[in-house]
Parts: structure tokens; sequence; C-alpha cells
């Protein structure tokens, strides 16, 4: 045996990291693209725990999938496991970008004036409770309301 032969470290396997190290920039714009589809069409309609329920997949998916993983020794095994926790992670996190737009959400909220802005004239009588905001051309009143009257 050669004195250099002990010293040469054994053979790694190198693994590019998912997303190849992007995976911040992608999960951020995986919950902003969760943010926007839960307020898009019929998807606005969603609750908020149906979008949970699609995080809780996600993350289901993506565990299981790293589970199992480890015990893969096939090469194409492996990248299928790996393609599933890439997929369970962004559904994790489309699911609690749509869940918090959805929870945060004023048209969601019973007492809230702002789902009676549809176009038709109302009537709202309520106090102004802060100072007016001046913008460019207009002014923003803050009104805690107490009466609203729809036209016709």
């Amino acid at each position: 045996m050669a004195a250099g032969a002990a010293l040469d470290p054994p053979l790694a396997v190198t693994r590019t990291p998912v997303f190849r190290g992007y995976a911040l920039v992608v999960f951020a714009c995986a919950w902003l693209l969760g943010d926007w589809l839960s307020g898009q069409g019929a998807l606005a309609l969603v609750p908020p725990l149906v979008w949970l329920g699609l995080a809780g997949a996600g993350l289901a998916l993506s565990g299981g999938a790293t589970l199992g993983e480890r015990r893969l020794t096939a090469e194409r095994a492996r990248r299928v496991a790996r393609i599933l926790i890439a997929a369970g992670a962004l559904l994790l996190w489309v699911g609690l970008g749509a869940a918090r737009a959805a929870w945060s959400s004023p048209a969601r909220d019973p007492q809230n004036v702002a789902r009676l802005a549809s176009g038709a004239q109302a009537e709202v009588v309520g106090l102004v409770v802060a100072e007016p905001d001046e913008r460019d051309g207009y002014r923003l009143l803050t009104v805690q309301v107490s009466q609203v009257t729809l036209a016709g």
C-alpha cells in the first residue's frame, strides 16, 4: 500500500440542491402565486381551511418523498423522489400564501363596508376616527361606520 493511498478521501456523491440553490426565491414566488390565486375568479370563494389543506398535502407529499428517497438505490427512482419533494414544497408554499391572503381578505369579513363597493350608491353614517390623509388630489378618510343604507 502506498503512503498517499491511505489519505485519499472516499468517493463522495455530489448532489445538486433542490432548485439549484434558489429555493428561497422559488418559495417566495410560490407564496406570491398563492396570494394571487386566492383572489382570482372562483378561487376567491375557496375558504382558507381548504388552502391550508392544500399546504398540508404538499407537506405530506414532500415529507413522504424525503423519507422514501433515503431508502431508494436506483438513480431514476431517486430523481423521481426529488421531483416529488420539489412539487410538495411548491404546493406547501402556494397553499400557505393563498391561506394567508384568504384569511386577511376584507371581502370575507361580513362587517366590512368594502363588500358594498360594487358600483351601487350607498349612504354611510359614521364618525371620522383619524385625521384626513392628504394625497395627490384627494383625501383619505378613516370612518367608523355605524349604519349603511343602499339606494333602491
